[in-house]
This record gives C-alpha cells, sequence and structure tokens, in this order.
C-alpha cells in the first residue's frame, strides 16, 4: 500500500483507500478479483477464458 498512496497518510488512511479501491474494482469489473482462503488477488485471465468457454 505505500507504493499506492505514499507513507505520508495514516495506516487507517491507506487501508479505507484500498478497500474502496478493492470494492470498486469489484463492482465494476468482478472477473478481476478473486478472494481466495482469506486473501484478494488477480485472477487468472487464461483460467478465466477457460471455464466460461466450457
Amino acid at each position: 500500500m505505500e507504493k499506492l498512496y505514499g507513507e505520508r497518510l495514516g495506516y487507517e488512511t491507506r487501508l479505507n483507500r484500498f478497500k474502496a479501491l478493492l470494492a470498486t474494482l469489484r463492482k465494476k469489473a468482478p472477473q478481476l478479483i478473486v478472494f481466495e482462503q482469506g486473501r484478494y488477488s488477480l485472477a487468472d485471465p487464461l483460467g478465466q477464458l477457460e471455464t466460461e468457454i466450457a
């Protein structure tokens, strides 16, 4: 989060902005973000493409 928002903002502010960014991405492009085992990650576009075709 430091690379995204810098270090001048407080931790809670950065965390809230990051959560808002995730929420926006999940709303606009839900296929990009995956929540597995308690962690968010970027989806595998090729793996998703195969499941959508099948």
